[in-house]
């Protein structure tokens, strides 16, 4: 198997409030990206890092942990590279790289492109080429507009891609919905202006994911814990059903607080669009219980998150 990452940088505390990552130190953030890779990525699977692996001296401590074969497109942040000991784990390290990959054209660069190979031939012509990149994180800017109007400009940064190598179908399915909230995002921005798509990651049981899928629920509620209350409007929340492949990405639209799941069903507009369209509010209430408890209830209250299909 082939995956695609770009700026993990491990070890840069800096990018967790620059990027508003969900982790709460830079230690918790490096575990995180070691223990999402290992449980995804096999030793025989080949893995491009598109640039910035880590802004420190020693490479090693972090690569010799991670499992696959790794081949490393340069990024500006990889000054490790000027010791050996880093160079060394990697099987290659190029400032650009240009494959085919099961029939598909690809150009892999730390750094977006205006134009890359094929990047101006139809989707139906065998020499339609993707430009697979990274270094603007999750950010959206006019400067970036071109890579994030192509449908085949691929964006392979972590803070896209939930903080883990990703296969190309992968890659697709992430970036369709960052193109299309960054082109939202776009028009509204000052002169030289900036914003971000910050992507959350949640599962759901089977029959909400349909739900959601179906436009029959679109209130997600949650205990208010410290993942819900990084959540901001405009943020993508890329769906999981408990059983299976399936993802849906949904735009948060509206988030509302409450101290308990009662007080917010007892308004019948959000109780239905919560997927609780025959039961009264302590009926609704109840039946959160098969997920949270009423300890944990009390403790952190809850939030209603209104959702937008993408």
């Amino acid at each position: 198997m082939i995956y695609f990452i770009s700026d993990i940088h491990f070890g840069h505390k800096n990018a967790i409030d620059y990027d508003r990552r969900p982790f709460s130190s830079v230690e918790e953030m490096n575990e995180e990206f070691i223990r999402r890779w290992n449980a995804k990525v096999h030793a025989d699977d080949l893995v491009y890092i598109l640039g910035d692996f880590t802004i420190e001296d020693d490479a090693v401590k972090y690569a010799s942990r991670l499992k696959g074969r790794k081949i490393l497109i340069r990024g500006n942040h990889d000054l490790y590279l000027r010791k050996e000991q880093n160079r060394a784990i990697f099987e290659k390290i190029s400032g650009l790289e240009e494959l085919n990959v099961d029939g598909k054209w690809l150009t892999l660069c730390h750094y977006p492109m205006i134009e890359w190979h094929g990047s101006r031939r139809q989707p139906s012509d065998k020499t339609y080429g993707y430009l697979i990149y990274g270094h603007i994180h999750n950010n959206v800017k006019e400067l970036y507009r071109r890579v994030l109007t192509a449908p085949n400009a691929l964006n392979a940064g972590a803070d896209v891609n939930g903080f883990v190598p990703v296969t190309f179908d992968e890659l697709i399915l992430n970036n369709a919905a960052y193109q299309k909230r960054a082109q939202a995002i776009l028009p509204t921005l000052p002169e030289g202006g900036e914003g971000q798509v910050c992507f959350t990651d949640m599962t759901l049981a089977d029959a909400s994911f349909e739900a959601i899928r179906q436009g029959e629920k679109t209130v997600e509620m949650r205990l208010f814990d410290d993942k819900r209350r990084r959540l901001q409007v405009g943020d993508v929340i890329r769906f999981r059903p408990q059983n299976g492949k399936d993802l849906l990405f949904a735009e948060v639209i509206s988030l509302r607080a409450f101290a308990a799941f009662r007080l917010a069903f007892v308004e019948d507009a959000l109780r239905f669009a919560a997927g609780f369209r025959s039961q009264n509010a302590e009926e609704a209430a109840n039946a959160m219980r098969a997920y949270y408890t009423a300890e944990e209830e009390e403790t952190l209250g809850v939030l209603a998150i209104e959702l937008r299909l993408l």
